[in-house]
């Protein structure tokens, strides 16, 4: 990884999980615009996955649509990221039906994937939302 790019991506994940949204956006277009091929750790296009991500985070579903296919064409085919990605957000949103799918998904591309085992067996067991938590019977 070349440092400006590592370190910009860095800036950015840390503004996510800060939670400055606005600043992301600005950050991340910044970043697309500048790094449009730097990869990841995984070798994925990493602006544009942490693109998805704030799109997700922020419930901007038909861009979220746009950046998971141009994502999902810039990967292997058998890479699963983006429905990993996706399941995680319909699983936080508590949508288990799109959850499920999604990490149906990962499973035939990745039959072995733990966490989309574990995913798919979470979304199966019933869920009570009470002020605005989910609870899962023990």
């Amino acid at each position: 990884m070349s440092e400006a790019p590592a370190a910009a991506l860095e800036q950015l994940r840390q503004l996510i999980y800060r939670l400055d949204l606005d600043e992301a956006d600005r950050r991340c277009a910044d970043g697309l615009a500048a790094y449009p091929e730097f990869r990841d750790g995984y070798g994925h296009p990493a602006f544009l996955k942490e693109a998805l991500r704030l799109a997700l985070l922020r419930l901007r579903h038909d861009e979220a649509g746009r950046l998971a296919e141009q994502l999902r064409s810039r990967l292997r085919p058998n890479d699963p990221s983006v429905h990993v990605l996706l399941a995680r957000h319909h699983a936080r949103m508590g949508d288990r039906d799109a959850a499920r799918a999604a990490w149906g998904k990962v499973l035939e591309m990745v039959p072995n994937h733990a966490e989309a085992r574990m995913g798919l067996q979470a979304a199966a067991v019933p869920s009570v939302i009470v002020n605005g938590v989910t609870m899962v019977p023990l």
